[in-house]
């Protein structure tokens, strides 16, 4: 059996619609827009990614740094486009080593980090930064 190709920046596919998966934010019906020029005719990979992009960079103006829109591995089968939008959020935290009395104060600031999905920008610098204030702390962030 013959291997399929991989796709290039310059395949060019034909998308007649688009299924967008896993958003919470924005109306559905709007991030479609997003790709609306480019239904109804031959468009490049290249194009594609390029308006993916575009769904990240508003999730990032907007403010929410761990979300991300992408287009995962498809064969535009039947016309059809799948874009996946994850928006992150801080599933769970370590500490590491004694940090004492100030750990009940550490784990309320860190539910307040938890409890918001998807993140913002704006609450992450926040509380990290009552976090850093704690003496003999050390923050580090993985994502």
């Amino acid at each position: 059996a013959r291997q399929p190709q991989p796709l290039l920046m310059g395949t060019r596919v034909r998308v007649q619609r688009v299924r967008i998966e896993g958003g919470t934010i924005y109306p559905l019906s709007e991030l479609r827009d997003n790709y609306q020029g480019l239904l109804d005719r031959e468009v490049t990979l290249g194009e594609l990614i390029e308006a993916t992009r575009r769904l990240t960079q508003r999730y990032q103006q907007d403010g929410y740094l761990l979300s991300y829109a992408y287009l995962p591995p498809q064969d535009f089968a039947e016309g059809r486009l799948r874009v996946v939008l994850v928006e992150g959020y801080i599933r769970d935290y370590e500490l590491q080593g004694d940090v004492g009395p100030v750990s009940a104060y550490l784990d309320k600031l860190v539910g307040k980090l938890k409890a918001e999905r998807p993140l913002t920008r704006k609450t992450f610098e926040r509380y990290t930064a009552l976090m850093s204030r704690v003496p003999g702390l050390t923050l580090q962030a993985q994502v």
